[in-house]
């Protein structure tokens, strides 16, 4: 029931449609009445009433309602249309013009305000599409139909068709806000931006309205650099079309050109509020995000527009905040799709190698300088990193070219001048010298310079030079205790005791009691073994700071070394008595309670840093660390498991537990300990190459081979994969594959470790010429590589004894206390007959290893063989107390005692050992016959 509803009755209606017509009455009930008794051109003409006296909710609703009467009154469609055309809808103006269309309304009427629609929805490809000269247009309409059209291909970067547009446009003549805007626009495009800002100027003015006047001006004071009109114009528009979100992306970027980034962030967080994923509002957020140093907001932004589209700059972004958010793998993986398109000295080349360097990748210096291109003043840090990371890997002469390289660029930075001099002369280089002079030029109270130019001159024998620069420090500052404790050094170092003290002694009348120069005193005093008087100087130290660690520890090792850590322990206890909070002195004292035998007490100590502690980590690592030391893995696999619990990002702790796992022989726990890790850390490559590791031990051939595969695709070269796939090849005895993955390895970076095992294998498949050329050629390039040298040497030993004796000579006079290759050197010599020269070298072995049995063993029989049966029987039987296991020894003991005439002792000796299994197995037998 209508409730008296009496529609007139130009239009038959049904029941069906009174019905639709007490809804539409009821959903308006901020009317006066349900007004049923109008007709839908009446509700029109109300609704043009409402317009003009600005209520434009009542003229929307009144629209509305004649369209319900009457679907098909096309005045009302177009007066709906060009309702949400002024409020930036788009979409629905362009659907209530195709409506009016549909019912009979005239295309050409109306094409300009479809233009329009369409340009609100970015639909420019769709506008193109339109040809204008196929419909008839005239006047005002033409205007505006090839203004929106040029407007359409402007967005579309095609310059020349809006140009044309824009002509077509202005072409029409007279004062109209298009014709205007389309003169402006081609005077714009004709590079003549006064002219254009002065005639939107005068349309401006008689129509503050417009909202592309407002658009067009603001884009012209951008291009003359006044962001503040700029800024101005484009608050005009947005003011006018509130809803266009497109104007505030405009006026965001006109806030960021005038420095103003806040309010620029605040314009996109509208615009990210209505439109979440707009690409270009995130990409420039993005960018604010990370001028902010905000890595994670920055991450995040630029995450959403790679979602849509992989913008070579939203790349970059995510790689830059990955870098800095320390996700190392990431940040390589983003830099490295952008780099090619990078200037040399971006910033990325340098994150990117950094990144590199932090997840293990092999690099050179040459690598990392040509990565990082035109090598700038503020790069002097970041190469220093490199220079210290080469440094911990022994790769001195890398290091050098990296810190000469961070000295070029920053010659003022005295700390990279004085590690390029440091460095230069370990490599025996003189020029460091002068490196470090320059630094004392700048600075003569250098220590670290002055006493690398000191150590070097005593290094090479100029003692007087030495002493004379040390000297130069005392005379600089005569009332510090720097200088003495330099010169003292150089006295030290000169074995000149009493000069040393003495200097050690002004420097404390200088300065009182300093514990540097006591500590300085404690080295002196334990070097001469003079330990009470070291104790006295450590304890100097404790007075000053009783809880400095060093000397804490220094009393430990001196009560250890006397056979009674009670002081020591006590001391520290006293201490942390004092310091209850202090749980690094906690971890200190538990670890000490450790090696002092007192296992238990150090244990409770471990366990009783709470969880909420700061060092609870590092007592878990502690725990597991013992027993891991210990070769009690199963017992180290909980506290390890519990690091793992508590530092999830900690690399260190996931290896630790794989590895105790893998030790104790739980290959499956070890590999779920690895997927773990790699949930905690993706794409980390050291746990990638574990997984595969643990795969190939478990027995997972095609499993481990085929992650393997996707590894090599992944990072392209990797050494350290084909060195693994060697050693599994090499232990399913697959010599021929593994050959030729150990090759590889060795191809793509040659360690000690790479070419000896490609020599290795090269021996065991019987190419020993080809594993001598390549031993020898390595040592030609790298002739202080001790491990390769010792490797060759060994493996000569019985094919090539000559060579053996020369490899061994020369790593004795590179190192003088290898014991091993003092050892087989006196070994061989004596197999040669030159048992004099065997003989020195054996003591000299012994002396530095005097519980070795093998050393023991060597210089016994080369005595015995001499004719020195006596000390012969007392050096090897000495040998076959420390290993009662070694036939060998035992044989070559018992020797000494037939030599001595103890047979039934040295029958006693011959009797216990095994049948065979042992070279001297024939000759223990027969010499057992001889004696019984």
């Amino acid at each position: 029931m209508l409730n008296g509803c009496n529609i007139s009755s130009k239009i038959s209606l049904v029941n069906s449609f009174k019905k639709k017509c007490a809804l539409v009455c009821l959903s308006f009930l901020v009317l006066p009445g349900c007004q049923a008794d109008k007709t839908d051109i009446e509700y029109v003409d109300s609704a043009k009433k409402f317009a003009v006296a600005g209520d434009m909710k009542s003229y929307e609703i009144y629209l509305k309602n004649a369209l319900q009467l009457n679907p098909d009154n096309v005045e009302a469609r177009v007066l709906l249309g060009k309702r949400y055309l002024s409020a930036q809808m788009g979409a629905l103006a362009e659907k209530e013009f195709q409506r009016a269309i549909d019912a009979g309304f005239e295309r050409a009427g109306i094409l300009a305000e479809i233009l329009q629609s369409k340009y609100y929805e970015f639909q420019y490809n769709e506008i193109i599409e339109i040809p204008l000269s196929e419909v008839a247009l005239e006047g005002e309409d033409k205007a505006r139909a090839y203004l929106y059209h040029g407007l359409a291909n402007l967005n579309l970067n095609k310059k020349w068709e809006a140009e044309a547009d824009f002509k077509d446009a202005a072409s029409v003549g007279g004062e109209s806000p298009s014709v205007i805007l389309a003169q402006s626009y081609v005077l714009s495009l004709e590079l003549k931006y006064e002219d254009a800002q002065n005639l939107l100027g005068g349309l401006i003015v008689k129509k503050p309205d417009n909202t592309e006047a407002h658009i067009l001006s603001s884009r012209l004071f951008e291009i003359s650099g006044d962001y503040d009109k700029a800024i101005d114009a484009a608050n005009k528009a947005i003011a006018l079309e509130p809803s266009r979100l497109k104007l505030y992306v405009f006026a965001a970027k006109n806030y960021i050109n005038n420095k103003q980034l806040d309010l620029a962030e605040q314009y996109l967080d509208k615009v990210l509020k209505a439109a979440p994923n707009h690409l270009l509002s995130n990409l420039m957020k993005a960018n604010l995000r990370l001028q902010a140093k905000d890595w994670e907001g920055a991450k995040s932004a630029a995450q959403v527009v790679l979602a849509q589209n992989q913008l070579k700059e939203a790349l970059l972004i995510a790689g830059i905040s990955d870098f800095y958010l320390q996700n190392w793998e990431l940040a390589r993986n983003n830099l490295n799709m952008v780099k090619a398109s990078l200037k040399p000295d971006h910033l990325a080349h340098r994150l990117l190698a950094f990144a590199e360097s932090k997840l293990g990748y092999e690099q050179s210096a040459d690598s990392i300088l040509n990565s990082m291109g035109k090598v700038q003043a503020h790069d002097g840090k970041l190469l220093s990193f490199f220079g210290g990371e080469f440094l911990k890997e022994g790769r001195r002469d890398e290091a050098v070219k990296v810190f000469s390289a961070a000295a070029a660029a920053d010659p003022e930075d005295l700390k990279i001048l004085s590690a390029l001099g440091l460095l230069k002369l370990e490599q025996n280089d003189p020029s460091g010298i002068v490196d470090l002079e320059k630094v004392l030029e700048s600075d003569v109270s250098s220590s670290w310079a002055r006493a690398a130019i000191v150590r070097n001159h005593l290094q090479n024998g100029r003692n007087d030079e030495a002493i004379e620069v040390a000297q130069a420090s005392v005379d600089s500052a005569p009332e510090k205790k720097e200088g003495y404790l330099l010169l003292a050094n150089v006295f030290a170092e000169l074995k000149d005791i009493t000069k040393a003290k003495d200097l050690l002694n002004q420097a404390l009348e200088k300065e009182g009691d300093n514990k540097t120069v006591y500590q300085r005193l404690f080295q002196i005093a334990v070097a001469e073994k003079s330990f009470e008087a070291a104790a006295m100087f450590n304890s100097k130290v404790l007075e000053a700071e009783p809880a400095n660690k060093v000397a804490l520890m220094n009393k430990y090792r001196l009560g250890k070394a006397a056979g009674d850590t009670t002081d020591a322990i006590q001391a520290i206890e006293a201490v942390l008595k004092d310091n209850k909070n202090n749980e690094e002195l906690q971890l200190l004292s538990a670890l000490l309670y450790i090696d002092s035998g007192n296992r238990e007490k150090g244990f409770s100590a471990l366990k009783s840093i709470k969880t909420t502690s700061s060092f609870y980590d590092n007592a878990q690592a502690a725990l597991g660390g013992v027993y891991a030391r210990e070769r009690e893995y199963e017992q180290a696999i909980p506290y390890f498991r519990e690091w793992v619990v508590t530092s999830p990002a900690m690399l260190t702790a996931h290896q630790a537990l794989i590895t105790a796992q893998i030790k104790a022989g739980k290959l499956e726990d070890a590999l779920a300990s690895n997927q773990l890790a790699l949930q905690q850390l993706p794409d980390n490559r050291l746990l990638e190459l574990s997984e595969i590791r643990v795969l190939l031990d478990l027995g997972n051939k095609d499993q481990g081979l085929n992650k393997a595969k996707i590894f090599k695709s992944k990072y392209s070269e990797s050494p350290e994969l084909d060195f693994s796939l060697g050693q599994f090849f090499a232990r399913n005895k697959d010599y021929s594959e593994s050959l030729g993955y150990f090759q590889a390895a060795h191809r793509q970076a040659g360690t000690s470790r790479s070419v000896i095992a490609v020599a290795e294998i090269q021996n065991i498949m019987g190419q020993k010429e080809n594993a001598t050329k390549l031993l020898t050629e390595w040592l030609n390039e790298k002739p202080n590589d001790q491990v390769v040298r010792l490797y060759l040497a060994n493996a000569s030993s019985t094919s090539d004894q000559n060579n053996a004796i020369e490899q061994y000579r020369k790593l004795i006079e590179l190192d003088g206390n290898n014991y091993i290759a003092l050892n087989n050197l006196a070994w061989l010599l004596g197999e040669k007959g030159n048992l004099t020269e065997a003989i020195l070298h054996a003591e000299s072995a012994v002396n530095l290893q005097p519980k070795n049995a093998q050393a023991l063993d060597t210089l016994g029989f080369l005595l015995l063989r001499a004719g020195d049966i006596a000390k012969a029987k007392d050096v090897l039987e000495s040998a076959h107390m420390l290993d009662k296991l070694d036939s060998t020894v035992a044989y070559h003991y018992a020797l000494s005692l037939k030599e001595n005439g103890d047979m039934a002792a040295a029958a006693g000796i011959l009797r216990s050992l095994p049948a065979q299994d042992f070279p001297e197995a024939q000759a223990a037998k027969t010499l057992l016959n001889e004696i019984e």
